[in-house]
Order: C-alpha cells, then sequence, then structure tokens
C-alpha cells in the first residue's frame, strides 16, 4: 500500500494502477480479436502495460525503502550531525559535498562559531 503521506509514491501506484487496467483492456480485446496477428499485437500491448505497471511498483517499492532507511537514520544519528547536512559552517561558506556526505564537521574554523565556556 503506498505512503499516504508521499505524492510520489501516490503518483507511482495511481500510475501502476491505471497500466493494470489498460493491460485488462488489451486482453479482453485480443479474447475477442477475430484475426490471429490482431490478437498477438493486443497481447503484446498488454504485456507492455504488465512491464510499465511493475516499473512503477518497483519504483514505489525503493522509494518506500529510501524513505525508511532515511528515517532509521535519523533516529539513530546524533544530534549534531543531523544539522551538519544542511548547514553552512558559521562563516557563511557551503560545506564541501564530501564533508556533507561524510557527515564531518566543517574544516575551517570561524572566528564567530560558539565557544564553551566551563565556569567551575
Amino acid at each position: 500500500m503506498p505512503n499516504a503521506d508521499n505524492p510520489v509514491v501516490q503518483a507511482a501506484h495511481h500510475q501502476a494502477a491505471r497500466c493494470h487496467q489498460r493491460a485488462s483492456e488489451c486482453r479482453a480485446k485480443a479474447e475477442d480479436a477475430f484475426d490471429e496477428a490482431a490478437k498477438q499485437d493486443y497481447l503484446d500491448m498488454e504485456h507492455r502495460w504488465l512491464m510499465l505497471a511493475r516499473s512503477y511498483e518497483l519504483s514505489e517499492r525503493i522509494t518506500d525503502y529510501t524513505n525508511k532507511v532515511a528515517h532509521r537514520l535519523r533516529a539513530v544519528r546524533p544530534p549534531e550531525q543531523q544539522h551538519v547536512q544542511n548547514a553552512a559552517n558559521e562563516c557563511g561558506s557551503p560545506i564541501s559535498s564530501r564533508a556533507r556526505m561524510s557527515g564531518a564537521p566543517p574544516i575551517r574554523p570561524c572566528s564567530l562559531a560558539p565557544v564553551a565556556i566551563r565556569i567551575s
């Protein structure tokens, strides 16, 4: 069942359902065809509609899986690492894609960075 919160998954689900409907129509036309060549054409169309439906269904499953993995990663990743991915360092320059992918903090320290002060 598609994820109700994700419009991409919803669209893939509806597209797959439409493909199955069209495949069913082609099957019915193949059964009613008088000529063997027309029957084979309809069966070929049915096969193509089913392959397209499978493609949409696979896309839906992959999207669901990647969303679940991302959710699990957010649950186990420490809060400071969650913010590093989309943030720029305190000086305003963007974090490199390599640093963002590794989850590493920015390399250049900035004079505006907050400093922890320990009072005894």
